[in-house]
């Protein structure tokens, strides 16, 4: 995995802070720990023809006899599924009778002996379809008593598609911006996203015949690891419901609206969801369906992990650290506003008071989202670059302006998979330097939240974050440092 591209000009510009200097180290740490090969490599164990699982993120162990099986099949999607795949073939060592995967475009790592496909993301594509057919085709077509491995991590939302009947692509495009744009959370858009396609779900099983045995591991992306909306669930039981979906584009409202620039593709999703509410069109299995009897869904790597793999990073600095959790869900302006409180007030704390000392650090993970759109204009577009890691930092800069005494302090949002909106970045950071640039330059950084033109912001002050696509994704992390 590449480190932080830009790291010399950050350097360059705050490495004057002991706390950015460390908050970067941290950073790089956190990034490492939830390496694809690296979360393999700690989960999987091959020995004396037994598969073992010796490590999942709940500390549940697994044992497979691999001389039960006529056959090995490797299948899967997401950010991180081109390094697992390879990664899971270097460990097992055996021969792959088949595999398919559907990948983001421009992917660095492409496992040999599998059908490679890149795909779209956030928004599917024709290769979305393309490459889930050829899944589909594969799994068809097993017929032994076979192993079959489905990887899957962030974006295989959006790189498995396969629209229910009535479904055009165009009008799953089109619901996906349309809940991206107003701020939905992950789990609302994979909820609606499951009840239009014929593999999220829980559907995929399906297609694979009773005597194979399927095992998933997945990376979470999803704040609390609910494995049935991390890529929308596509084998695992599925206990929401096409009347949850209706509710989801109605609290946005989105149901109710009629005038969208593309009115006839949101129309037929709207006629798909009904239809399912009236029992004409089948709901996803739930979770005790016997469809899942001879599946193990595995949570091999999350946002925790990386948090801890920080804060060890930040104490072995000598810094007191506290991990506040994996649950940060909130609007990314709202986040912003309380990262800049936790810096002001806990200064004054006994956690700090104990110490006898003014240093501390915060690690923090999450997935934040930004509302682009009212009820009323969901049809307008927004031209500014960014995404929710550097709204939140800036967001941060607007209640940090005027405070006193912050001589050495960082805090860093960054996305564990490299890409932070419509933007180049991964992320944002302020330190001193940061908040000294604007007030110098006279920057208006209400105007910037209000056009969510952040990255233009951040990398004026030379305060953006590029790693490039890391190959990983497991939410974003924020760390805040007061030395």
């Amino acid at each position: 995995m590449q480190g932080i591209l830009n790291e010399k000009e950050l350097f360059q510009h705050h490495a004057q802070f002991s706390s950015f200097n460390m908050s970067m180290s941290a950073l790089k740490k956190a990034m490492k720990s939830v390496d694809p090969v690296v979360l393999i490599n700690r989960a999987i164990n091959v020995k004396d023809n037994k598969l073992l699982v010796v490590r999942d993120v709940n500390e549940i162990k697994y044992n497979f006899d691999l001389r039960e099986y006529e056959s090995f099949h490797i299948f899967g999607a997401g950010k991180a599924t081109a390094r697992m795949a390879r990664s899971l073939m270097d460990t097992l060592d055996i021969e792959i009778s088949s595999g398919a995967i559907t990948i983001p475009y421009n992917e660095k790592v492409l496992p040999e002996k599998l059908i490679v496909i890149e795909a779209g993301h956030p928004i599917p594509d024709e290769n979305s379809i393309r490459g889930t057919k050829q899944i589909i085709d594969l799994l068809k077509k097993i017929q032994s008593k076979s192993l079959v491995f489905v990887l899957i991590s962030g974006g295989s939302s959006s790189l498995l598609c396969y629209p229910l009947d009535g479904l055009e692509l165009k009008s799953k495009q089109e619901i996906t911006r349309l809940l991206l744009k107003c701020g939905a959370s992950i789990n609302e858009i994979n909820i609606v996203r499951k009840h239009l396609s014929k593999i999220k779900g829980g559907r995929l099983p399906k297609y694979v015949n009773e005597k194979a045995k399927i095992i998933t591991l997945i990376l979470s992306d999803v704040v609390g690891d609910d494995l049935s909306i991390i890529g929308s669930g596509p084998t695992v039981g599925d206990n929401s419901t096409f009347a949850n979906s209706i509710g989801i584009l109605e609290k946005y409202g989105i149901w109710n609206k009629n005038n969208y620039e593309n009115a006839i593709d949101i129309l037929n999703v709207k006629k798909v969801l009904e239809s399912g509410n009236k029992g004409i069109i089948e709901d996803t299995p739930s979770i005790d369906d016997k469809l899942y009897e001879n599946v193990s869904n595995i949570l091999i790597g999350n946002n925790e992990i990386a948090c801890k793999s920080a804060m060890k990073e930040l104490i072995n600095f000598g810094i007191k650290t506290r991990y506040l959790g994996s649950n940060i869900n909130s609007e990314a302006k709202v986040f912003g506003k309380k990262l800049a409180e936790l810096l002001k007030l806990c200064r004054t704390t006994s956690f700090n008071k104990k110490e006898g000392t003014d240093s501390f650090a915060y690690v923090m993970g999450g997935e934040t989202v930004v509302n682009l759109t009212t009820n009323e204009n969901l049809n307008n577009k927004v031209d500014g670059k960014g995404g929710r890691n550097q709204e939140a930092i800036v967001s941060s800069i607007n209640y940090l302006q005027d405070i006193q005494n912050l001589d050495d302090f960082t805090i860093i949002c960054c996305g564990t998979d490299g890409i932070d909106g419509n933007s180049e970045c991964a992320g944002g950071l302020v330190s001193p330097s940061t908040l000294d640039y604007i007030k110098r330059a006279k920057i208006n950084v209400n105007s910037v939240l209000n056009s969510h033109d952040t990255e233009t912001l951040l990398k004026k002050v030379k305060s953006h974050i590029i790693t490039g696509r890391t190959g990983t994704n497991v939410n974003d992390i924020a760390i805040i440092c007061k030395k």
